[in-house]
Protein backbone atom coordinates (compact mmCIF):
# COMPACT_ATOMS: atom_id res chain seq x y z
CA UNK A 1 0.00 0.00 0.00
CA UNK A 2 1.24 3.44 -0.97
CA UNK A 3 1.79 5.73 2.20
CA UNK A 4 -0.30 8.77 2.55
CA UNK A 5 2.70 10.91 2.31
CA UNK A 6 3.14 9.93 -1.79
CA UNK A 7 -0.56 11.35 -2.58
CA UNK A 8 0.22 14.85 -0.66
CA UNK A 9 3.59 14.88 -2.49
CA UNK A 10 2.36 14.01 -5.82
CA UNK A 11 -0.98 16.90 -5.53
CA UNK A 12 1.49 19.12 -4.23
CA UNK A 13 3.80 18.53 -7.69
CA UNK A 14 0.88 18.93 -10.00
CA UNK A 15 0.08 22.66 -7.79
CA UNK A 16 3.39 23.38 -8.58
CA UNK A 17 3.13 22.63 -12.29
CA UNK A 18 -0.35 24.06 -12.73
CA UNK A 19 0.39 27.52 -10.89
CA UNK A 20 3.86 28.07 -12.69
CA UNK A 21 2.30 27.20 -15.77
CA UNK A 22 -0.58 29.18 -15.87
CA UNK A 23 1.35 32.40 -14.76
CA UNK A 24 3.96 31.63 -17.32
CA UNK A 25 1.02 31.28 -20.06
CA UNK A 26 -1.11 33.98 -18.40
CA UNK A 27 2.06 36.47 -19.99
CA UNK A 28 1.72 35.00 -23.60
CA UNK A 29 -1.99 34.96 -23.66
CA UNK A 30 -4.80 37.33 -23.60
CA UNK A 31 -7.53 34.77 -22.45
CA UNK A 32 -9.26 35.40 -19.15
CA UNK A 33 -11.29 32.54 -18.98
CA UNK A 34 -10.23 30.63 -16.16
CA UNK A 35 -11.33 27.23 -17.85
CA UNK A 36 -9.49 27.29 -20.90
CA UNK A 37 -6.14 28.94 -19.28
CA UNK A 38 -5.57 27.14 -16.12
CA UNK A 39 -5.60 23.38 -17.94
CA UNK A 40 -3.11 25.12 -20.57
CA UNK A 41 -1.14 26.07 -17.65
CA UNK A 42 -0.84 22.64 -16.33
CA UNK A 43 -0.07 21.18 -19.67
CA UNK A 44 2.64 24.01 -20.45
CA UNK A 45 4.17 23.29 -16.76
CA UNK A 46 4.67 19.86 -17.14
CA UNK A 47 6.04 20.36 -20.42
CA UNK A 48 8.28 23.03 -19.11
CA UNK A 49 9.82 20.55 -16.34
CA UNK A 50 10.37 18.07 -18.77
CA UNK A 51 12.32 20.25 -20.92
CA UNK A 52 14.49 21.76 -18.27
CA UNK A 53 15.24 18.45 -16.48
CA UNK A 54 16.12 17.13 -20.13
CA UNK A 55 18.49 19.98 -20.82
CA UNK A 56 20.02 20.34 -17.31
CA UNK A 57 20.52 16.03 -17.66
CA UNK A 58 23.76 16.61 -19.82
CA UNK A 59 25.33 19.22 -17.36
CA UNK A 60 23.83 17.76 -13.80
CA UNK A 61 23.70 13.77 -12.51
CA UNK A 62 20.89 12.35 -10.10
CA UNK A 63 18.18 13.65 -8.40
CA UNK A 64 19.80 17.47 -7.86
CA UNK A 65 18.99 17.76 -11.76
CA UNK A 66 14.95 17.42 -10.91
CA UNK A 67 15.27 19.95 -7.74
CA UNK A 68 17.39 22.76 -9.81
CA UNK A 69 14.31 22.26 -13.02
CA UNK A 70 11.98 22.99 -10.64
CA UNK A 71 13.62 25.40 -8.51
CA UNK A 72 14.33 27.39 -12.00
CA UNK A 73 10.89 26.79 -13.32
CA UNK A 74 9.31 28.49 -10.08
CA UNK A 75 11.98 31.63 -10.47
CA UNK A 76 10.55 32.30 -13.84
CA UNK A 77 6.90 32.00 -12.59
CA UNK A 78 8.03 34.22 -9.95
CA UNK A 79 9.69 36.74 -12.15
CA UNK A 80 6.51 37.10 -14.67
CA UNK A 81 4.83 37.49 -12.06
CA UNK A 82 5.86 39.98 -10.35
CA UNK A 83 7.18 42.18 -13.55
CA UNK A 84 4.09 41.79 -15.53
CA UNK A 85 0.55 42.13 -14.25
CA UNK A 86 -2.07 40.52 -16.19
CA UNK A 87 -6.17 40.98 -16.19
CA UNK A 88 -8.10 38.83 -13.49
CA UNK A 89 -9.43 35.81 -14.30
CA UNK A 90 -13.35 36.51 -15.88
CA UNK A 91 -15.18 33.62 -14.01
CA UNK A 92 -18.38 32.08 -15.01
CA UNK A 93 -21.66 32.79 -13.61
CA UNK A 94 -25.42 31.61 -13.24
CA UNK A 95 -25.96 28.53 -15.72
CA UNK A 96 -22.75 28.29 -16.97
CA UNK A 97 -20.66 27.86 -13.81
CA UNK A 98 -23.46 25.10 -12.82
CA UNK A 99 -22.53 23.55 -16.07
CA UNK A 100 -19.05 23.69 -15.14
CA UNK A 101 -19.25 22.23 -11.71
CA UNK A 102 -21.86 19.48 -13.25
CA UNK A 103 -18.63 18.27 -16.14
CA UNK A 104 -16.22 18.59 -13.17
CA UNK A 105 -18.52 16.00 -11.27
CA UNK A 106 -18.69 13.88 -13.87
CA UNK A 107 -14.98 13.82 -15.11
CA UNK A 108 -14.23 13.37 -11.29
CA UNK A 109 -16.09 10.08 -10.93
CA UNK A 110 -15.33 8.41 -14.14
CA UNK A 111 -11.53 9.17 -13.47
CA UNK A 112 -12.14 8.31 -10.13
CA UNK A 113 -13.72 4.41 -11.19
CA UNK A 114 -10.79 4.37 -13.45
CA UNK A 115 -7.91 4.87 -11.40
CA UNK A 116 -9.64 3.20 -8.50
CA UNK A 117 -10.14 -0.31 -10.39
CA UNK A 118 -7.11 -0.21 -12.55
CA UNK A 119 -4.03 -2.39 -11.55
CA UNK A 120 -1.46 -1.05 -9.86
CA UNK A 121 1.96 -1.83 -12.11
CA UNK A 122 2.06 -2.21 -16.03
CA UNK A 123 2.69 -5.69 -17.42
CA UNK A 124 6.47 -5.59 -16.79
CA UNK A 125 7.02 -3.55 -13.78
CA UNK A 126 10.46 -4.96 -13.69
CA UNK A 127 11.53 -2.95 -15.89
CA UNK A 128 10.10 -0.10 -14.31
CA UNK A 129 12.02 -0.59 -11.35
CA UNK A 130 15.34 -0.96 -13.79
CA UNK A 131 14.57 2.45 -15.16
CA UNK A 132 14.04 4.07 -11.42
CA UNK A 133 17.33 1.99 -10.16
CA UNK A 134 19.11 3.34 -13.18
CA UNK A 135 17.60 7.00 -12.82
CA UNK A 136 18.28 7.04 -9.10
CA UNK A 137 22.27 6.11 -9.83
CA UNK A 138 21.97 9.45 -11.83
CA UNK A 139 22.23 7.89 -14.92
CA UNK A 140 19.79 10.20 -17.10
CA UNK A 141 19.87 10.15 -20.33
CA UNK A 142 20.12 6.65 -20.01
CA UNK A 143 23.74 5.70 -21.34
CA UNK A 144 24.01 2.10 -22.61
Amino acid sequence: MIDFAVYVKVILLFLTFTISGTIIIRRFISNTHPQLVIPTGLIFGFGLYIFLINSLAHIIKGTNNFYLALIIQLGIAALLHFKYHVQKFDYPHGKTLFYLFLSIALWSVFLYQICAHSTVDGADSTIYYSLAARFSRGDYPIHN
